[in-house]
């Protein structure tokens, strides 16, 4: 290759590829590169406006629009956004998160696309999680990135491919022509549909010789119409009602098979106190189920 950045046309189709410019980690892309890439978009577009334009970069290209883009570029974002904004035919492919493809923020449409392409060495998510946060326990084994592109006359089809489970993950995300604004359905405000647990969804505590600070509750995993995140646990002692514990918990929706149902340990409780526990699902997009599971427990002495 001539350089780090190039455009390229295969069979009628132009795909430009971009590069960061020096080892800082969230990306580096100079105000040349950035104006190079407009002139690329530009000619594309006037080869075939009503074609697709397939871009590739390492960084997320922008922060706030694809899941884990907060470990986006940020020196000249603006800029790089702005030039994108221009083209919304434009589908952006970038890595460098290693976020999980099960995820349905993973595709986000705004001004234009931008996919996010996970990692075939390890998985890594968002932190402040009961699982350990960035890197939940069995990350290192979890090899995902594989996104199968069919371009058709009137639509882009894009599958995602599990490679640890070699298995397809989600359904397909679908774009399609003509590529605007006002066709996207990929968006931030794309879903207002809560997660729910069934009528016959169970919750219990563990049978566990366990000390009198902590006990381990199962249940039955929620569902929803696109993917039950997390759940909020919240532990309030019966007779004061006063909070005692809070934490959000992972549903391991990144597993294969998720684990249903799911236990989660209750911990730094006072002994021989009765406690209400109450379970909250809530999806990708932050919406929490209505009614939650609850149950009611007793540490030992």
């Amino acid at each position: 290759m001539g350089a780090i950045y190039g455009h390229k046309v295969i069979k009628d189709y132009h795909f430009i590829w971009l590069g960061p410019e020096n080892g800082v980690t969230e990306g580096y892309y100079s105000k040349e590169q950035i104006q190079w890439l407009d002139k690329q978009l530009n000619e594309a577009e006037k080869d075939d406006p009503r074609k697709p334009i397939f871009v590739f970069l390492h960084q997320p290209p922008l922060t706030e629009t694809v899941f884990g883009s907060e470990w986006g570029t940020v020196t000249n974002r603006d800029l790089l956004y702005n030039t994108l904004k221009k083209y919304p035919q434009s589908i952006n492919f970038s890595g460098h998160t290693h976020y999980p493809l099960d995820d349905p923020r993973t595709i986000h449409q705004e001004n234009f696309t931008s996919v996010g392409t996970s990692s075939v060495k390890y998985m890594w998510t968002e932190a402040g999680y009961l699982q350990g946060g960035e890197l939940p326990p069995g990350h290192e084994t979890i090899s995902q990135g594989g996104l199968i592109v069919e371009a058709y006359k009137n639509k882009v089809v894009i599958k995602r491919r599990d490679f640890h489970n070699d298995a397809w993950v989600g359904e397909d995300w679908v774009i399609k022509r003509p590529f605007k604004h006002q066709t996207f359905k990929y968006t931030e405000t794309r879903d207002h549909k809560a997660p729910y647990f069934t009528k016959d969804a169970e919750i219990s505590a563990v049978k566990n010789p366990a000390s009198s600070d902590r006990v381990v509750i199962k249940f039955t995993q929620a569902d929803d119409n696109l993917l039950v995140h997390s759940y909020k646990v919240v532990a309030r002692e019966k007779d004061t009602g006063q909070v005692a514990l809070e934490y959000e918990a992972f549903s391991e929706y990144y597993r294969n098979p998720v684990p249903d149902p799911l236990l989660l340990p209750v911990q730094g409780l006072k002994p021989d106190t009765g406690y209400t526990i109450e379970v909250t699902a809530i999806d990708a997009f932050e919406n929490e189920s209505q009614s939650n599971l609850t149950l009611d427990v007793k540490t030992k002495p």
